[in-house]
């Protein structure tokens, strides 16, 4: 957008009106860049609000305080469950221990993703260890589930990766 601007200035006497009063012209076009200066304000402005949300999101403790349910079963136990919001996903990280007296084999780590009313929304499995596991061992497990706003609560549990649930 163009905006005029008319300034008042004293010309020689040779360039001035009749009447010996000052001329005024008519200037047009942008002085010293002033819309290009608002712009960059503007769009500096929107990126700090965005970012400043960004933030609030991220530290918000609201979103740390996701309750989590670790399903239990004899064979294995789960210890330092932690859910870590972002936005678009939750990660899921902790730690399995092998309860169970014997080596088990292929070790699965899955979350389920509730809404308040405790309906299902999606669930996603990552593999703890492949390898076989020793009584007594334990290993880091981590989960990555693509979420959306509604998810208030999670739940994880683990399975054999050949199938069969564990004891």
């Amino acid at each position: 957008m163009t905006r005029s601007y008319a300034t008042a200035f004293s010309l020689p006497k040779s360039t001035a009106c009749p009447d010996g009063q000052p001329e005024l012209r008519l200037v047009t076009g942008d002085p010293r860049g002033a819309s290009r200066r608002r712009a960059l304000q503007t769009a500096l402005g929107i990126a700090a609000l965005l970012a400043a949300l960004a933030g609030w999101f991220l530290v918000s403790p609201a979103a740390h305080r996701m309750p989590v349910a670790v399903l239990s079963n004899r064979a294995v136990q789960a210890s330092a469950v932690h859910v870590a919001p972002h936005p678009g996903f939750l990660v899921v990280t902790g730690s399995v221990r092998n309860t169970s007296g014997r080596a088990l084999t292929g070790l699965e780590a899955a979350v389920s993703l509730v809404d308040r009313s405790g309906r299902l929304l999606s669930s996603q499995a990552a593999v703890a260890t492949d390898t076989t596991m020793p009584a007594g061992a334990s290993v880091p497990f981590r989960i990555v589930a693509p979420t959306r706003n509604t998810v208030t609560s999670a739940r994880v549990w683990f399975r054999s990766l050949d199938g069969p649930a564990l004891p």
